[in-house]
C-alpha cells in the first residue's frame, strides 16, 4: 500500500482536481519484496522532484519485532529513473529510520531510534545510501544515550528543516533533566545551541529562519536575521487576546506563515506575514483550528485546519 498526500479543492475528487490545474497523480509504490502489510509515505521533495520518506523493508532488519506485531522502518529516496531505494539505517539503529526532508543540492535529513539510543537526525549527502548521524550537541555531554533526544524542527514537516543548499540544519535536542533548546547545525562547523526560549522551524536560502520567541507574557513568531538578529512579526487583530503566535515556513522574500493561537478559547488561525512583519489572517476556522505549515518563493501557502482537510491559500486567488 503506498500512501500519498493531496490537497482538496471544493467538492472535487483528488484526481479531477489534480487534473484540471495540470497535474497527475504517481503512485510511488513501495521497493521490491516489501510484505503485504508495509506501506510507504513520502515525506519531502525537492526542485528535481525527488522524494524522500519512509517505508516498511523487506527482509525485516530487525525479524523479533514482527513476533510483538512492531514494523521495522527504513528511509527511501525515489526518482522516476531509480524508482524507490532504500537509504539504510544507522548502525546504532537498524530498525527505525525515516528520511523527512531533501535539500534542493541532495542532501537528506531524518530521525532515527532506537531504545536504549534515543531520538537522533540521520543525514545523507547527495547519492549517499548510507546515513550518519549528525552525533549529540554539547548539552548531551556526560548523560546516557537514551537520555538526550535530538530532533528536526517542526518533526521534519516538509522541507523546512533543512536549508535549500543542505550545509544548515535546524532542530531541537531535550537532554534529561534540562529545558529542550533549539539548536542550529552546520556542515562542518557542528552544533550551536540557542536559548531555550528561542524555536526555529525553518530555514531559506540565505540563512533566515522562521520562528517564535517567548518574551515572557506571550510567544510572538519572528524571522532569526543571517546576522543572528531577531525580527518580530506583528500580532494580528482579533476579538480576544494572543497567547501565542508561531512562524512555521519562509520563502527566499523573507515571507512567512504559520499561526496564532488566542488566549481565551484558544482558537487557531493559519497566518502570512510580509517582509515587513505585517500580519495577514489567511485562514480562520470558528470551530477550532488552521495552520500555514509551508509555503512557497510566490508566497502562496498551504496548511490544514481541524477538519483534517488540506487548504491552499495564494496571493492572487486567497483561500
Amino acid at each position: 500500500m503506498a500512501i500519498c498526500a493531496l490537497l482538496l479543492f471544493g467538492s472535487f475528487r483528488p484526481e479531477q482536481a489534480l487534473a484540471a490545474n495540470g497535474y497527475t497523480i504517481v503512485d510511488l509504490g513501495v521497493p521490491p519484496g516489501t510484505p503485504s502489510s508495509g506501506s510507504s509515505s513520502a515525506r519531502g521533495i525537492n526542485n528535481a522532484g525527488v522524494v524522500v520518506g519512509t517505508f516498511t523493508p523487506a527482509p525485516p532488519p530487525c525479524p523479533e519485532r514482527f513476533i510483538t506485531g512492531q514494523l521495522s522502518h527504513h528511509a527511501f529516496r525515489w526518482t522516476p529513473e531509480t524508482g524507490m531505494q532504500d537509504l539504510g539505517a544507522l548502525i546504532s539503529a537498524p530498525c527505525d529510520i525515516g528520511a523527512a526532508a531533501i535539500s534542493n543540492a541532495g542532501f537528506i535529513v531524518g530521525h532515527s531510534s532506537e531504545p536504549g539510543f534515543g531520538l537522533r537526525v540521520a543525514f545523507w549527502s547527495p547519492g549517499s545510501l548510507s546515513p550518519v548521524s549528525l552525533g549529540l550537541p554539547p548539552v548531551c555531554a556526560g548523560l546516557p544515550p537514551s537520555q538526550c533526544d535530538v530532533f528536526l524542527a517542526n518533526n521534519g514537516f516538509g522541507n523546512n528543516s533543512i536549508s535549500p543548499t543542505g550545509d544548515t540544519v535546524v532542530g531541537a535536542v531535550c537532554a534529561s533533566g534540562q529545558p529542550c533548546r533549539t539548536f542550529i547545525w552546520r556542515l562542518g562547523q557542528g552544533f550551536e545551541e540557542l536559548a531555550n526560549t528561542v524555536l526555529l522551524y525553518a530555514i531559506n536560502s540565505h540563512g533566515a529562519m522562521a520562528c517564535s520567541i517567548f518574551t515572557g507574557s506571550a510567544t510572538q513568531a519572528c524571522r532569526r536575521n543571517p546576522d543572528g538578529t531577531y525580527h518580530f512579526l506583528e500580532f494580528p487583530s482579533l476579538s480576544e487576546p494572543i497567547a501565542i503566535c508561531e512562524a512555521f515556513a519562509i520563502n527566499d522574500n523573507e515571507e512567512t506563515a504559520g499561526y496564532c493561537e488566542t488566549a481565551i478559547t484558544g482558537s487557531d488561525v493559519a497566518m502570512f506575514w510580509d517582509k515587513a512583519g505585517t500580519p495577514q489572517i489567511i485562514n480562520q476556522n470558528v470551530d477550532g483550528f488552521a495552520f500555514g505549515d509551508a509555503m512557497n518563493g510566490n508566497g502562496d501557502v498551504v496548511g490544514r485546519d481541524n477538519s483534517n482537510f488540506g487548504f491552499l491559500w495564494t496571493k492572487k486567488k486567497g483561500l
